[in-house]
């Protein structure tokens, strides 16, 4: 902690002047002017207070005693835990440069516009604000010093060339950012990484006066094998740009290219970085939604889960105005068939986007528990390298991980094909013998598509939800029953137009409630569990 020069009193950091700030004398110094006056930090290491919140262990750093009264993670309006703590310090960090105010301002206007969005996230905002967070992060340098070769074609008129090329490349990347916190998602950290080294400045325990530190909970090597990868990438790149043509390069030949570079990138250095986040939470069903607010730029991203109601009302609204536009504005009458078709195609659409939505979801909270898993990983093998091996074996370990996934997805893919093959096999024997005794060919063309669009869907969608996470789809089972069933409608033929209303008007409910599952399965991807950390002694998830 700083004292003001003149009164005695604390200073925090100003924003606005980039200096220390005294609320007493209203006097100011500059963060190296109170380094020199009072130094502290001793060697490596930094003394303040830490934070933990006793529901979800959640653990801040901060240079200041304050009453802290609410968690930051999980939202729960508790005292934290405080105690004197040393810290080790970090190697750079970027001072903030947007105030809170311009923060509320920054997200008031971000989330105003935003469609069917619960405004729970807008009134919370006001009520809990936000709180200047500076997270971990690692910046990774990196050199590639390879031989690369790679063959490409180039056409010349009539006639293909076949060329091969070779050179030398030697790249340096010298900002690569990964965050080292598993309490934020990496889709959020990503969106608001727009932070460039040139605002990094040697690290002094000045800029903490007045905000918090998240401790680093994921360790650096996680990242390794990415980094590599990534580095490897923008060495191809140069040498693709230089001594070649990117035209009659196929993505093997390009692979080819990437995997040499690879064996060839190193990480030459690794520091630790505070980068500026103003960081939000609320607690929404149970669950935790964030908001995060870049402290630079002010870029903001949020977690903005759908109100229900609000977007039943306006698909209510514009399935009227619909119906109004085509049948007196137009003049346009579907016809019976006509409606089980494009029912049928409605519920194709809605089947994709519900597991598009589910994928993600599943991807997301498999991510946070990979980071976790691979972290005591690699804690064990600092504590007992003998017992937890080389790095090496860190990147074969997640390889094996990335291929059990790959042959569960093909696993996935191949039991969607049988089961389509089995159940639509006998629909196109009945279609083939229809054809050859001259039967109506429209209906037979109709009963396809209101077949075979919603049902691969749907059925993807089932097996999707019940294989990966286990969550079972009532909206997608009840498209496929429909779908099935006006499939046979229109085989059969009935004279009664309203049987084929009716199968439309079941539809499009199926649609809706395939709707209300992709809602369910967006805010469970864009909120979070209540977080327990490894620090956690006390109380649950459900706090």
């Amino acid at each position: 902690m700083y004292h003001c020069k003149g009164c005695g009193s604390p200073v925090v950091f100003d924003i606005r002047t980039q200096r220390l700030h005294c609320a007493a004398c209203d006097g100011s110094m500059s963060v190296e002017e109170a380094e020199r006056l009072e130094p502290a930090m001793a060697g490596n290491g930094m003394q303040g207070y830490s934070y933990t919140c006793p529901n979800c262990g959640g653990s801040l750093f901060s240079t200041e005693s304050t009453a802290a009264s609410f968690c930051s993670f999980c939202g729960s309006s508790v005292m934290l835990e405080e105690r004197l703590t040393k810290q080790n310090k970090p190697d750079r960090i970027i001072p903030f440069r947007v105030t809170k105010e311009q923060c509320i301002e920054n997200y008031r206007e971000y989330i105003k516009g935003m469609f069917c969005v619960d405004k729970k996230m807008l009134t919370d905002a006001v009520a809990e604000s936000f709180r200047g967070i500076y997270i971990p992060y690692c910046n990774y340098r990196t050199r590639t010093q390879a031989a690369l070769s790679g063959s490409g074609s180039v056409t010349r008129g009539n006639k293909s060339y076949i060329y091969d090329v070779a050179g030398n490349v030697d790249t340096t990347v010298d900002w690569a950012l990964r965050d080292l916190s598993t309490a934020l998602p990496d889709d959020h950290c990503a969106r608001i990484n727009e932070f460039s080294r040139n605002n990094t400045k040697h690290f002094l325990p000045g800029y903490l006066a007045g905000f918090y530190a998240d401790t680093p909970d994921v360790h650096p090597d996680v990242y390794r094998s990415e980094v590599i990868g990534e580095a490897a990438g923008k060495a191809a790149d140069t040498f693709i740009d230089a001594a070649m043509t990117k035209k009659g390069l196929t993505p093997s030949d390009r692979k080819k290219i990437e995997r040499q570079a690879e064996a060839c990138t190193e990480i030459t250095d690794e520091e630790s970085v505070l980068l500026p986040v103003w960081f939000m939470s609320v607690r929404y069903r149970g669950r935790v939604c964030y908001a995060m607010v870049n402290g630079v730029t002010g870029r903001v991203t949020s977690d903005l889960p759908v109100d229900r109601l609000r977007f039943l009302r306006c698909a209510a609204i514009a399935a009227a105005a619909l119906f109004v536009a085509l049948n007196f504005l137009l003049n346009v009458t579907l016809k019976p068939r006509v409606t089980v078709v494009a029912g049928a195609c409605v519920l194709a659409v809605i089947s994709i986007l519900v597991r598009a939505q589910t994928k993600k979801m599943v991807t997301r909270e498999g991510e946070s528990e990979r980071l976790r898993a691979e972290t005591l990983r690699l804690q064990n093998r600092d504590r007992d390298p003998g017992a937890a091996g080389a790095m090496p074996e860190s990147e074969d370990s997640a390889g094996a991980g990335k291929k059990k996934e790959k042959k569960k997805s093909g696993c996935l893919r191949v039991l969607t094909i049988v089961l389509l093959i089995m159940i639509g096999f006998p629909l196109f024997l009945c279609g083939v013998i229809m054809i050859e005794e001259g039967l109506d060919r429209l209906g037979f063309a109709g009963a396809s598509a209101s077949w075979f669009l919603p049902v691969t869907a749907t059925v993807i969608t089932l097996i999707f939800g019940l294989v990966t996470n286990k969550r079972f789809m009532p909206g997608a089972l009840a498209a496929f029953l429909l779908s099935a069933a006006g499939s046979v409608l229109i085989i059969l033929n009935p004279p009664q137009d309203i049987l084929y209303y009716a199968a439309g008007a079941l539809m499009l409910l199926a649609g809706v409630w395939c709707e209300l599952d992709m809602i369910s399965a967006y805010n469970h991807q864009c909120s979070s569990p209540m977080p327990v950390f490894d620090t956690h002694q006390g109380g649950d998830d459900r706090a």
